[in-house]
């Protein structure tokens, strides 16, 4: 192995983990002595050990193969990686994710032969499984419908909603621990009320949580395995989206274009950087925090991502798509949309698609594009405007028009079946929907007849808390938005920098209308996540709108990194390798921060 600026650049990352791994253990030192739970050194000793294997063998795979095999790679970082956020910050200490446990939980009962959820709609959860949620035994043990003792309004306190050390000593304690009394045949109400949407949404964690409860663990463990399913989900995502993504594998030393994408699981094209794309988005701690959790975010996220990449690709002339392939695409528009009906612009990205790819769609699926645009040719001779060509098929306008109409009426029948009582009632409501703290907020007839202040809003919004939006949408904070558990801003500018670099990486490949169409797509998911905000969780008179996250705007930060390739900033596709790299280290250091800091919270 030559010993060149490539193992420079792999034993610097090696050694800034190592130094600053070192650094943070004192830190945890100091935690531990503080409560006399001395055995924190030995648990942060074993991530250490980990994470650093893990970036010296993932590292020198990205930094030296030369056949890098970019899907399965990713897909391993992805789930290695998820593992350790998972482990670091434990059930419960992802935004939301007790709700999203409970609707989990509902689906998994379903799965395993016992009722979803009482008349009163609070979902059935195992009588040992209520620790998870009320740590301190708040409501009675022995009663079905939760009660609290002694009859007050103490709220419960859940596991991880607030990481410090306590929890992590709760969770040794309870690790090996038996089920509580009762064993896994009774069953009780949950305090926490589900969330209600698709239950696709929740397959992959339902999935953990039934192998949890037929394996009769305890509830740390049906915790982990609920989050397990989910982590794995998304790298199987992951790892198909990278596959169908246009350009190639990041460019090796001496590694050429790959050959052209077939369809959904492509692994080539012509211009490198757009693999590295959905690997980079993929890698940041943000989006690593929530696959090792149990959010529906991630079936948003795998979605969004797969979409982009395949859409994308297709629209350069690689692959094919045939009615199996629309199908495909059908189903996870229906899936997608119901979730947060604000992505449903991202259906859009099937009208990238040029129209000679649907001259085969009524066919057998077998008319290559050479074939397509001969079709699409006769069909033009054949006079009279008539959507039959000379083949007897459908013109390539009609098909592409029938698809995406059977997509629109995949997308409303899915939302209609699932319903969304809360958004008809605020839409509903022409007086102003009452929000959670009692304050009048916007009504939908209101908002649209002064569109001068919706604008108004937007704008202020961003013009003020636009770096928290990019902060959030990087990985800070991370946990219940937890500003202590912040990722450090050197980290965040160097994630953001680094995913301009696959961004950047090549000659453009993408038209300037398909170039406006995606800028479209993302400002309307955009606009549609500030709407339903400002709709949903803003009072009236507020200068900005409440409740935006920067995590709602992953799903379109991939299609917006694809538009940036221009012809006047290049970066070498060397590059791309080196930033992937990057963020190995930069989230083992993250990782390794975030358990000193949690060990220092006594």
């Amino acid at each position: 192995m030559k010993f060149g600026k490539t193992m420079w650049v792999y034993i610097v990352g090696l050694a800034a983990v190592a130094l600053l791994g070192v650094h943070h253990m004192a830190d945890v030192s100091t935690g531990a002595r503080a409560t006399g739970q001395l055995w924190l050194n030995g648990a942060y000793a074993t991530l250490f050990g980990a994470l650093v294997a893990v970036v010296s063998a993932m590292g020198a795979w990205v930094m030296f193969a030369k056949k890098p095999r970019p899907a399965l790679w990713c897909a391993l970082a992805v789930f290695f990686l998820g593992l350790g956020y998972s482990a670091v910050l434990p059930a419960f200490s992802s935004p939301d994710e007790y709700r999203h446990f409970v609707s989990a939980y509902k689906v998994a009962n379903v799965l395993t032969g016992v009722p979803g959820a009482g008349d009163d709609g609070l979902v059935y959860i195992r009588k040992a499984d209520r620790f998870l949620e009320d740590t301190e035994g708040v409501f009675d043990t022995d009663a079905v419908v939760p009660t609290h003792v002694g009859g007050d309004d103490t709220p419960a306190v859940m596991l991880g909603y607030v990481m410090d050390q306590r929890n992590l000593v709760m969770i040794k304690e309870k690790l090996w621990e038996g089920l509580a009394t009762g064993g896994g045949d009774v069953y009780v109400e949950s305090s926490i009320w589900p969330v209600n949407t698709t239950p696709a949404a929740y397959i992959p964690q339902a999935l953990g949580i039934a192998l949890a409860k037929i394996c009769r663990l305890n509830p740390i463990w049906l915790a982990f395995l609920g989050r397990l399913g989910n982590l794995l989900f998304f790298a199987v995502m992951v790892f198909l989206a990278v596959r169908a993504a246009p350009g190639g594998p990041w460019l090796l030393a001496g590694a050429g274009p790959g050959p052209a994408g077939q369809g959904i699981c492509a692994d080539g094209g012509a211009a490198p950087g757009g693999q590295g794309i959905i690997a980079g988005v993929a890698l940041l701690p943000m989006v690593l925090s929530l696959a090792g959790s149990m959010s529906y975010d991630v079936m948003i996220l795998g979605i969004s991502f797969l979409l982009t990449a395949w859409m994308l690709s297709l629209s350069l002339g690689r692959g094919r798509f045939g009615i199996g392939a629309l199908l495909v695409f059908a189903v996870l528009a229906g899936v997608l949309a119901p979730i947060k009906i604000v992505y449903i612009p991202l259906a859009g990205l099937g009208l990238l698609i040029p129209a000679a790819h649907f001259a085969n769609m009524p066919g057998h699926g077998d008319v290559g594009p050479a074939k397509s645009n001969e079709f699409n040719d006769s069909a033009a001779r054949d006079g009279h405007g008539s959507p039959i060509g000379s083949h007897g098929k459908l013109r390539p306008w009609m098909a592409k028009g029938l698809a995406a109409a059977l997509v629109c009426a995949v997308m409303a029948v899915s939302v209609f079946l699932v319903g969304q009582p809360e958004a008809a009632q605020a839409l509903g409501d022409a007086a102003g929907v009452t929000l959670e703290n009692g304050q009048v907020g916007y009504s939908l007839p209101g908002l649209l007849r002064n569109p001068l202040l919706v604008w108004r809003t937007i704008y202020d919004t961003f013009a003020w808390t636009g770096g928290a939006f990019l902060g959030g949408m990087l990985g800070s904070p991370l946990g219940q938005l937890d500003p202590v558990l912040n990722v450090p801003f050197a980290a965040l500018a160097a994630f953001g920098l680094g995913l301009l670099i696959p961004a950047l990486a090549g000659a453009p490949s993408v038209s300037v209308g398909k170039r406006i169409w995606a800028w479209t797509i993302c400002g309307a998911v955009v606009f549609c996540i500030c709407f339903s905000m400002l709709l949903a969780n803003t009072p009236v008179g507020a200068g900005m709108i409440r409740g935006i996250q920067g995590r709602y705007f992953l799903p379109v930060l991939p299609l917006f990194l694809f538009t940036l390739r221009n012809r006047f900033v290049r970066v070498h596709p060397g590059g791309v390798k080196v930033a992937l790299y990057g963020f190995l280290c930069l989230n083992a250091w993250v990782l390794l921060r975030l358990f000193a800091v949690v060990c220092l919270r006594v």
